[in-house]
């Protein structure tokens, strides 16, 4: 026996509840469900109706988790990172991605901002080549063209500071150890924050002639 709608809430602009009068649990859907399928209360639903009614309900959690956990945290979440998140709360694909392309639209997931502020992060507080920066992004989900794009964006004048600033936080570190010593283990440092040779052997040269 196909079940009646008993009763329907409306929650918000947004959302409405329908209310079953068999044991069946109630859904929370988008308000324009209304029009779409003719809702009213004693109105006999079809299995197919309440399958939709169903996925639009998990549609409505799965962007209600997701839009809470972009706008709560302070570093903003990439593509991938959200997919992970909802994935690991249950949600179907297809829930997924109806909520990836909305929070797409809506500017809640933007993967060239998310890389742009990771970026800059990782130039204010541990600073990075873009070698490095590269596989980070990667790492985060984000596709190779974004990459591309932000770090093209880089100067080198600013790249360069940021790795004669490592240099200078280091060498004073080293000042005990053989010259020699000292300037490879900096070498070395600048290496594995993925910054590139040229860019290593102009700050080398650099505190070299500050030393002098």
């Amino acid at each position: 026996m196909q079940p009646k709608i008993s009763d329907i809430q409306v929650l918000s602009e947004e959302k409405l509840k329908v209310v079953f009068a068999a044991d069946i649990p109630d859904r929370v859907v988008p308000i324009s469900f209304v029009g779409m399928f003719g809702l009213r209360v004693g109105m006999t639903v079809s299995p197919e109706i309440l399958d939709q009614l169903a996925q639009a309900e998990e549609v409505m959690k799965a962007k209600a988790y997701a839009k809470k956990a972009c706008q709560t945290s302070e570093i903003p979440h990439s593509k991938s990172e959200i997919i992970k998140l909802l994935q690991l709360q249950g949600f179907e694909s297809e829930s997924i991605e109806a909520t990836v392309l909305d929070l797409e639209q809506s500017g809640h997931i933007k993967d060239q901002v998310f890389a742009r502020k990771w970026v800059d992060r990782r130039r204010k507080s541990t600073p990075r080549g873009k070698r490095v920066l590269r596989f980070e992004l990667r790492g985060k989900g984000v596709d190779t063209s974004t990459i591309d794009h932000v770090l093209s964006e880089v100067d080198e004048s600013d790249e360069t500071e940021s790795a004669l600033r490592i240099s200078r936080k280091y060498a004073r570190r080293y000042k005990s150890l053989a010259p020699h010593v000292a300037k490879r283990r900096l070498q070395e440092l600048l290496l594995r924050r993925g910054f590139c040779y040229d860019i290593i052997q102009r700050v080398t040269a650099t505190l070299e002639t500050e030393k002098s």
